[in-house]
């Protein structure tokens, strides 16, 4: 559920603040029975609603990907890639004249999100715990900062953005962020609620 919980949320309020096109949902398998039955069955309200708002129906078309290119046009380009995972999981890279952005998903250190990486101008990679956790993150099929650090070396990107840091990560973000730092000699950052990063 944390890697999908604000979805709906964001498919419904777009809607309520004047989207008129529709969504393109990309996920690995098991994403297009997701989205139907969010909006089938947990959420059975919203196509009605929906169609109150915008005098059409709810339109989010799901496609299951394994990795690839999933869109191009004039101003982005969007690539994908595997996880390692607990299941299955997707990062994501998304590239413009401003800049290129890769966001790891869940996943422990692995190489398909360094070849995705390279060079990238920033770096969102998850680190769920802290390294002397690193054990519980294998099980886990997660990332500690020291891990991050080595990936984001490898892969030669500019920034990292530190996320989905959970509960025993609190009050050690700065600890957190050296360890990335005696790895890799970019700028590192630990996220937060609101937080915005100039690529």
């Amino acid at each position: 559920m944390d890697h999908s919980l604000e979805f709906p949320s964001i498919v419904f309020g777009s809607y309520l603040v004047g989207r008129t096109d529709k969504w393109y949902l990309y996920g690995p398998p098991g994403t297009v029975n997701f989205s139907n039955l969010l909006f089938e069955k947990v959420f059975p309200y919203v196509p009605e609603v929906v169609r109150r708002i915008r005098k059409e129906g709810l339109e989010v078309t799901p496609y299951e990907v394994t990795g690839g290119r999933l869109f191009e046009n004039e101003k982005y380009r969007i690539n994908s890639a595997p996880t390692e995972h607990s299941i299955p999981s997707l990062a994501f890279r998304i590239e413009s004249s401003e800049g290129t952005v890769v966001i790891s998903g869940d996943t422990r250190p692995c190489k398909s999100v360094i070849d995705l990486a390279r060079g990238a101008d920033l770096l969102i990679h998850e680190c769920s715990f802290p390294d002397d956790m690193i054990e519980f993150a294998r099980e886990t099929y997660h990332s500690v900062p020291s891990e991050v650090g080595d990936v984001a070396n490898q892969a030669g990107v500019k920034k990292v953005v530190l996320t989905h840091l959970f509960p025993p990560c609190k009050g050690r973000e700065i600890e957190m962020v050296k360890s990335v730092s005696s790895k890799f000699g970019g700028e590192v950052i630990s996220s937060h609620d609101l937080l915005e990063i100039k690529v």
